[in-house]
């Protein structure tokens, strides 16, 4: 699949459909106005955008969003855009600056360690 790249605003009303499964427009409209001040064309804009990039489809009569696109893919598309932006795509130096500004926990270290182990096994 192609990544999908998506302005801030777009990316505010994608994360309320992820996290609002069965959301309509107006529900949307409603909780960006309270919670950015956004006016409810800014809102339409903004689905209007989502439809056309193929990220989320409406259903009527209530203008029910479903999202077509999973938020991880495009948090791997970011990912993968931003360590090629900020690190010239390599990903040990991207990793290490997290490492390094992320404030983790011995927990957060022990579950990385293991994510990094079972990603070594499949690579081998």
């Amino acid at each position: 699949m192609e990544f999908v790249k998506l302005t801030e605003s777009e990316y505010t009303v994608m994360k309320l459909v992820w996290q609002n499964v069965g959301i309509n427009a107006s529900q949307i409209s409603k909780h960006l106005l309270a919670e950015k001040g956004w006016k409810k064309s800014s809102t339409y804009i903004a689905l209007t955008r989502l439809e056309n990039k193929g990220m989320i489809s409406r259903s009527y009569p209530k203008y029910i969003i479903t999202a077509l696109v999973p938020e991880e893919n495009i948090q791997l598309g970011s990912t993968e855009e931003f360590i090629d932006k900020f690190f010239d795509g390599n990903g040990k130096n991207a990793f290490a600056c997290l490492l390094n500004c992320c404030d983790l926990s011995a927990d957060d270290f022990d579950a990385i360690s293991k994510m990094v182990e079972e990603k070594k096994k499949e690579k081998q």
